[in-house]
C-alpha cells in the first residue's frame, strides 16, 4: 500500500503524510520529504512527501500549517486528551 501511495504522489496526484522512516525510500523514488515540526517532545517523526520539483498547493500548505499548529498546541496542553474528538468519522452513516 505504501508503494502505491508514493507512486500516486510521484504521478502528481497529491501529497502524503508518512512516518519518518519512509523518507529514504521516497527519496529513492525521486520524491521530496518535508519534515513536519511537531514540537520538542516528538513521539514520531512525520514528513510530508511531494514531487521533487513542485511547490505545495495552497490547500496542501494550509493543511500543513494547521497540522503543525495543532501538534504544537497539543504539546503545550496539560491535558493530552483535550484534542481527542469523539465524533464519528462519517456522521452521515450513524
Amino acid at each position: 500500500m505504501l508503494t502505491s501511495v508514493l507512486n500516486l504522489v510521484r504521478a502528481g496526484l497529491g501529497i502524503t503524510i508518512v512516518p519518518g522512516y519512509v523518507c529514504a525510500f521516497a527519496r529513492l523514488l525521486g520524491l521530496h520529504a518535508v519534515a513536519i515540526q511537531d514540537g520538542p517532545q516528538r513521539r514520531h517523526e512525520l514528513s510530508l512527501i511531494q514531487r521533487r520539483s513542485t511547490r505545495l498547493s495552497l490547500a496542501a500548505k494550509t493543511f500543513l500549517d494547521e497540522l503543525e499548529a495543532t501538534l504544537h498546541a497539543r504539546e503545550a496542553s496539560p491535558d493530552p486528551t483535550a484534542f481527542l474528538d469523539d465524533r464519528p468519522i462519517h456522521p452521515d452513516t450513524e
